[in-house]
This record gives C-alpha cells, structure tokens and sequence, in this order.
C-alpha cells in the first residue's frame, strides 16, 4: 500500500475486535483445535453467504449515527452515516482497491496522528487518480517536486516553479552562521537568503537601485581635488568613497552599496582625468607654439651667421 494503511485500520482495530468476538458467540461455533491454518466453515463468519449480488456490508449503529464497512465487489469501502436506516450507506470515506491494495481517501477525508506514512518502495503523492504525479520520496532520502512547489505560502510567484515565504538557510554540514541571529547588524536584516560557502553563478541581476551616482555629473557636485583625496588617504587610510576595512570585516557589504560607491569612484576619478587631460593638453599646446618659435629663431639666427660670414 503507498499510504499507511496500518495508521487508519488501527483506529477500528477495537471496535472491530469486539464486534468479532459477538459475531463468534452468537452464530459460530468454537473453532476446531486441529487441522489445517485455514480452517474449515466453522472456523469463519461469512456476510453475504449465499454468493448473491448483494453487497457484503458490516453496520456499525448507535442511535442516532453509523459506520458501514462494505465489500462492493472490488473495493472495500469505509462509510459514515447520521442516519439509523440500514439502507443509508452515508458517506463515503475511504475505500481499500481489492487488486492492488491502495487507499484513497475520499471527500476530504484526512490522516491525522500517524507519526510514520511509509511507502513500500517509494512514497508518492498524487492530488488525485486523474491527475499527474505531485512529488515522490524515494527510499535514498531524494524528495522530487514533479511540477511546482511552495514553502511556507500557498502561493505560487507567476513564472516559477518553486516560492518560498520566509528565510532560507543552506549550509554544507548542518553549520550555523551567526548572520541571521545578527539582530544589530542592518547588512543582514532584511535579507532572505543565506548560504554559507557561497554561490557560483555566470551573472546577478540587482533589481531597483536607487540613488545611482551619475550626480557626480551634475553641475555643483562637490568633487573633491586631488590633494584633497591624498590628505584624506593620509588619515583615514582608505578613499572617501570606500568604507574602512574594519567596517567591511565587521558588517560585510552588499553587492548594490559595492557598485554604486566603485561607479562614484570610478566617475570621479575620470573626472579627473578629464581635467588633467586638458591641462596636457594645454601644455602640450605651449609647448607646440614655443617649438614653432625656436624653429623661427634657429632659421633666423643661421641667416645671420650666413651673412656675417659673406662680409
């Protein structure tokens, strides 16, 4: 059987006892002390013994309400009736397939208190007889989702097979990083995923960045010179727009604060360069002239040598 047939049998395993027990007392002789495991018919209570058509049925009454335990010639069915009229089968709840030993459980009938469900082989869930597999745990521990899957949410994000509502940890060997215990630190806060050797990826994508730093750009930014920024070395030891090797050991960082201070960095510096680039510029524009004038001056001074040496 693929559920616990033993959870849900064991519930009536009482009352079907003591039922037994009278039906024996009452109808049936005591069973013979020899022959074979089997027995003969003295040795079994039969429903339905004259092989009619009938359904075999085991009626289960108090005064107001009943169970009915029914043989309908290929499944055996386990109803619940609030009626005390013996041709009310009731509901149906579950019913055991006579062929291959399978239970369904029927209009919304539940397990609970079963502290172990465990499959032959494996143990597979299907929503019902029409539908698709759902998920399977195989006997090696592997738990296979078919088609999508939610933790901690009924919800399933549109264009994904899997959401989950809540923090994920994923660690190697049962570890515990204290990032997420980390109640003080901002870094970790507000954040869902923790894995703690890393993640291998081609690319990451950082969704709504705010405040990206193209105001370097913007008339009256406040761009600090470059004797400015070397005092600030000096003291501090790292740049301006850097934060200290101490706060990134202590706290960490984040890939979008990261970017956006190496990008501000990365346009100030060319900034820089830019301004320097044209004061190159500009010097290479008096040298250039100065070069013009020494060439007039040399030809200018070979003239006059020429002509002191004619006289």
């Amino acid at each position: 059987m693929n559920l616990l047939l033993k959870s849900m049998l064991t519930r009536i395993k009482a009352s079907l006892s003591v039922l037994i027990i009278v039906l024996f007392a009452s109808h049936v002789s005591v069973a013979q002390s020899s022959g074979t495991i089997t027995g003969t018919s003295s040795d079994t209570y039969v429903l339905n013994n004259n092989n009619s058509n009938h359904y075999s049925r085991l009626r289960l009454q108090t005064n107001s309400n009943a169970f009915n335990i029914m043989n309908n010639g290929t499944n055996l069915e386990l109803r619940s009736s609030t009626s005390t009229n013996h041709n009310d089968l009731g509901t149906l709840l579950w019913t055991i397939n006579r062929n291959t030993g399978n239970l369904t459980l029927k209009n919304d009938a539940k397990i609970y208190g079963a502290d172990l469900i465990q499959g032959y082989n494996d143990l597979r869930f299907k929503p019902s007889a029409s539908s698709s597999m759902a998920m399977t745990m195989y006997t090696t521990g592997k738990v296979s989702a078919h088609h999508t899957f939610t933790v901690g949410t009924t919800t399933l994000v549109s264009g994904t097979v899997m959401s989950v509502d809540g923090r994920v940890y994923i660690s190697e060997e049962g570890g515990s990083e204290a990032g997420f215990d980390n109640t003080a630190d901002s870094n970790y806060q507000d954040y869902l995923l923790w894995v703690e050797e890393g993640v291998v990826s081609k690319d990451f994508a950082v969704a709504d960045v705010a405040d990206w730093p193209d105001y370097v750009f913007e008339e009256g930014y406040d761009l600090k010179s470059l004797n400015q920024i070397e005092s600030f070395i000096n003291t501090n030891g790292h740049l301006p727009t850097m934060p200290a090797a101490s706060t990134v050991e202590e706290k960490g960082l984040t890939i979008s604060d990261m970017t956006k201070r190496m990008v501000q960095t990365i346009e100030e510096l060319t900034l820089h360069t830019i301004d320097q680039q044209k004061k190159i510029d500009t010097q290479q524009s008096k040298i250039d002239n100065q070069q013009l004038l020494i060439e007039r001056l040399s030809r200018r001074l070979e003239k006059l040598e020429k002509t002191e040496s004619q006289n």
